[in-house]
């Protein structure tokens, strides 16, 4: 994405859609988001506690829209993540170790296509 010609108007939030499902060793409630694009602070931790309806506040004010109701209205947008001086940005995506020894066989456009089984497993 920072090669495109969209790298610098662009920010991308993942965040875990389900963090009851797999609680960490702190809290079954916490999860982790990741932000990428111009101005985010790079090679940071942000430890700020922040919710989901702060996430949603901070695209709202970056992307100039009326607050949804009270709730987004009253959380403050997620300040710590962003840094105002820095509009240069660089990701490069790397494979986890976890992923380069899957079973999962992929097809030439990146979908799954099932798990390699027998024989086939072993190669």
């Amino acid at each position: 994405m920072n090669h495109s010609p969209y790298a610098g108007n662009t920010l991308i939030f993942v965040v875990e859609d389900d963090s009851q499902d797999g609680p960490d060793h702190m809290d079954a409630h916490r999860s982790t988001v990741y932000i990428a694009g111009p101005y985010v602070k790079q090679n940071a931790v942000v430890s700020t506690r922040y919710t989901t309806v702060n996430m949603m506040r901070t695209m709202e004010d970056i992307l100039g829209l009326t607050h949804l109701n009270l709730n987004d209205a009253y959380q403050g947008p997620m300040t710590n993540v962003f840094d105002t001086t820095q509009a240069s940005w660089s990701f490069s995506a790397a494979a986890s170790t976890v992923l380069k020894t899957t079973t999962i066989v992929m097809n030439g456009d990146g979908r799954a296509l099932g798990r390699r089984s027998g024989r086939d497993a072993e190669a």
